[in-house]
C-alpha cells in the first residue's frame, strides 16, 4: 500500500532564495509564520517512500510591497501578527 506523508521545511526570510530538494510531484499544502521562532514554514505533502526521485526546487520570501519576478508563482502568506507583517513565499517556475 503506497503511504504518503508530511514534511515541514523552514523558508528563511533573507534576500536571497532557498534551494529544497523535493520529491518529485510533492504538493506545498501549508505556509505559516512560527511565532515561537519567528520564521516562516511550509508543510509539503510527499511520498513515503524516501528513495522516489526529487527535483531542487527554488522557494523565496517577499514582504508586502516587494517586487516579485514575473518567473515566480505564489505559493501562500505567513503572517506575524504581532508586528505586523505578512511574507509571501513564491516558487521559481523553470
Amino acid at each position: 500500500m503506497a503511504m504518503k506523508t508530511m514534511h515541514k521545511h523552514e523558508i528563511p526570510i533573507t534576500d536571497q532564495p532557498i534551494e529544497i530538494d523535493l520529491q518529485v510531484g510533492a504538493v506545498v499544502h501549508r505556509v505559516e509564520f512560527l511565532v515561537p521562532d519567528k520564521k516562516v514554514y511550509m508543510w509539503v505533502e510527499v511520498d513515503a517512500n524516501l528513495n522516489a526521485p526529487k527535483k531542487t526546487r527554488i522557494f523565496h520570501v517577499y514582504r508586502s510591497g516587494d517586487g516579485v519576478p514575473k518567473h515566480y508563482h505564489y505559493v501562500g502568506t505567513a503572517i506575524d501578527q504581532y508586528i505586523p507583517e505578512a511574507y509571501h513565499v513564491y516558487e521559481k517556475i523553470e
